[in-house]
């Protein structure tokens, strides 16, 4: 029987850097100062529309940009209740919803209970 070969000898991995506290602080620090700014690229591209303002589409889905909050759990109102609420008010050349005719502002139901159910 032939002899067996040693195996070569495993190469050990360099050990990995650990960042100082000073550098850990430095990154946590520079993690939660992070600020996006509005990307406007794709509006260039797109536009926003006419059939209704920013405003009424961020208050129709429950979007504040001034206390940069999004409503929570809105999950729970997109699909049959969200087409139930918003299809009665379709535009009369079939083009989509007409914004001008939607009352309902959509709010976490957690918080505030199914309020869509009111305009079903």
């Amino acid at each position: 029987a032939p002899p067996e070969e040693e195996a070569p000898p495993e190469e050990e991995a360099p050990p990995e850097e650990e960042a100082s506290p000073e550098e850990e602080k430095e990154v946590e620090y520079e993690y939660k100062n992070i600020t996006v700014e509005w990307n406007d690229i794709e509006e260039k591209k797109y536009g926003i529309g006419q059939v209704r303002t920013v405003q009424k589409y961020m208050d129709t889905f429950g979007i504040h940009l001034d206390e940069r909050k999004v409503e929570k759990h809105f999950c729970q109102f997109v699909g049959k209740r969200m087409n139930t609420v918003f299809t009665k008010h379709m535009r009369s050349d079939a083009m989509g919803i007409d914004y001008n005719k939607i009352e309902y502002k959509f709010v976490d139901p957690e918080e505030y209970g199914e309020t869509w159910t009111e305009y079903m």
